[in-house]
């Protein structure tokens, strides 16, 4: 039988790991994009504040992505 290569392991890892924190990025985004209609739509204080708290994690998730 043929053994694991551990660099090939841990590559794979950290692909699985990209592509999981890629997704949630993109629902983060997709989430600030609908909060933004539903604001535009009516000017509802709480959708004001869900939409902070979005935009200033997408900010923060988006940084520590590119890095």
């Amino acid at each position: 039988m043929e053994e694991d290569n551990p660099s090939q392991k841990l590559k794979e890892n950290r692909y699985k790991k990209k592509r999981r924190e890629t997704r949630l990025l993109l629902m983060n985004y997709e989430k600030i994009i609908e909060l933004r209609n539903a604001l535009e739509e009516n000017k509802d204080i709480s959708s004001r504040v869900t939409l902070e708290f979005y935009n200033s994690t997408f900010k923060k998730k988006t940084k520590n992505y590119l890095e």
